[in-house]
């Protein structure tokens, strides 16, 4: 049994049970799980490359872009130092269904799939009785990676510049097939929205969004987002990457303000959704997450699309509504991962994870408690990169480290005084720099002796996930190279 970084969520404390047999998932003697009416119907919400700053944010004629998400929060406890684990829509969801850094179930590219013997949040759902439906937008999601396990119906709709109207029309139908049959729905859904999009015959712009929402941009030339080379949208973004080329910073600011007219876009679809769930009386009664698997950066260091680990791809929003809207409207400032999820939602529903995690249960800071912690009673947060794998973001104390293994670079910020990240303190702090970096490692090599227990020959290798249509458009997505 390994130290007690890695903390297992139970309804009456966190457990830890890093060992290589199946944690039990409850506490019956026989190790069965309780039956109780009484555990509410749960509706997981994602917005890919939803920022966190996005939410809130102010619209160019002034006002929110987020009124019913805004709405929601003052239902709801939010968590303001949210981080997601890795800036890529594969991997970052599945640390959420799993409570598993991504170095250890190491479903991170289109060759691998989740080992069976990991258990993910549906299927501990669905063995307590929940019935478990999934609609779902971007190719990552695809249930062969293993995101199919422990659902009902699992849906992948079909690309389009659009998708909220469709994921909210088919979740409210599977829902409402639960409700007539008596039931207690686990609902997933997944909204593309706010990505970067790729050119169509309709569409050169990085960011779409309907007709309606593009009208503060009514003279905006298309041809500003394309090059000479015919690159556009995301290709375009890109392409300004591959070949380190300068963009004007009134075209990335329009850049930015196309991104947001798209939250503003999902936004007021949330909000339809959101009635739609107050009219079939679940809205009160339901416990709503609402999360991003990862943010979106516009140069703010050197890049474009979402890579990196600085903030500005791993800040994400979390609001938690639990049931009968207990919190409502209350700010968390303790740093918490989307690694947490899972233990959060078996906690508040009274149940143990049946393998091991390493999210620590927020249920005690939803209910207005102490604050949930990590290693050494300090609460952190653990990041990776997507296109350098051996570089790591780690969060403690209010400092931020990023540290590379392949090469030994460094780099420290104050998150407090320098929440952009700009001034690296890694020389000027360098004791607080080895004492991150101490820690980092210890974690690390704990990520290490856990892989080795749960998937001691890595994620499960396989071929054909993606068809060549599939390759095709997650390249045009910024996706593979």
């Amino acid at each position: 049994m390994t130290r007690s970084r890695h903390r297992l969520a139970g309804s009456v404390a966190a457990v830890l049970c890093l060992v290589a047999a199946a944690c039990s998932g409850a506490s019956d003697p026989d190790g069965s799980v309780a039956e109780t009416d009484e555990r509410p119907p749960i509706i997981l919400i994602s917005l890919d490359t939803f920022r966190r700053d996005a939410l809130g944010a102010e619209g160019p004629g002034g006002g929110t872009l987020t009124p019913h998400l805004d709405a929601l929060g003052a239902d709801s406890v939010t968590f303001t130092a949210a981080r997601a684990q890795i800036p890529f829509t594969l991997a970052s969801h599945m640390s959420m269904f799993t409570g598993l850094y991504p170095d250890v179930h190491g479903v991170a590219a289109e060759d691998r799939r989740l080992p069976e013997r990991i258990a993910t949040l549906p299927e501990i759902l669905r063995e307590v009785g929940y019935d478990t439906h999934g609609v779902v937008t971007n190719i990552w999601m695809k249930p062969v990676f293993g995101f199919g396990r422990g659902f009902d119906s699992y849906e992948k709709l079909d690309h389009g510049l659009t998708y909220a109207p469709r994921v909210t029309a088919q979740g409210l139908a599977r829902l409402d097939e639960v409700l007539a049959a008596g039931g207690r729905p686990f609902l997933f859904l997944h909204y593309l929205d706010a990505h970067s999009d790729w050119k169509t015959a309709g569409n050169t712009l990085p960011y779409f969004a309907p007709e309606p929402y593009l009208q503060p941009f009514a003279g905006l030339d298309p041809a500003d987002f394309c090059d000479a080379e015919g690159n556009c949208a995301t290709d375009f973004m890109m392409e300004a990457d591959a070949q380190r080329r300068s963009v004007e910073p009134q075209t990335i600011a329009a850049m930015r303000a196309l991104y947001l007219l798209g939250i503003r876009y999902l936004d007021d679809e949330l909000g339809l959704l959101f009635d739609a769930l107050r009219e079939r009386g679940l809205y009160d009664e339901a416990l709503i997450i609402v999360v991003s698997d990862h943010g979106e950066e516009f140069r703010e260091h050197a890049a474009f699309g979402h890579t990196q680990t600085y903030d500005e791809c791993l800040a994400v929003p979390l609001l938690v509504k639990l049931p009968g809207n207990g919190g409502g409207g209350r700010k968390v400032d303790t740093p918490v991962q989307t690694v947490d999820l899972l233990p959060t939602v078996l906690d508040l529903i009274g149940l143990r994870p049946r393998t091991p995690v390493q999210g620590r249960s927020l249920a005690t800071s939803l209910r207005g408690g102490g604050r949930a912690t990590g290693p050494a009673g300090k609460p952190v947060a653990l990041g990776q990169e997507l296109d350098r794998p051996e570089r790591f973001a780690f969060v403690r104390d209010g400092l931020k480290l990023i540290h590379d293994r392949s090469d030994g670079h460094t780099e420290l910020y104050d998150l407090a005084a320098d929440p952009g990240e700009r001034r690296d303190l890694s020389e000027a702090r360098p004791d607080q720099a080895r004492a991150l970096l101490d820690a980092l490692l210890a974690l690390l090599e704990e990520n290490r002796g856990l892989r080795e227990i749960l998937a001691p020959e890595g994620a499960a290798s396989f071929e054909g996930a993606l068809t060549d249509e599939e390759i095709e458009r997650l390249r045009a997505l910024g996706y593979l190279r």
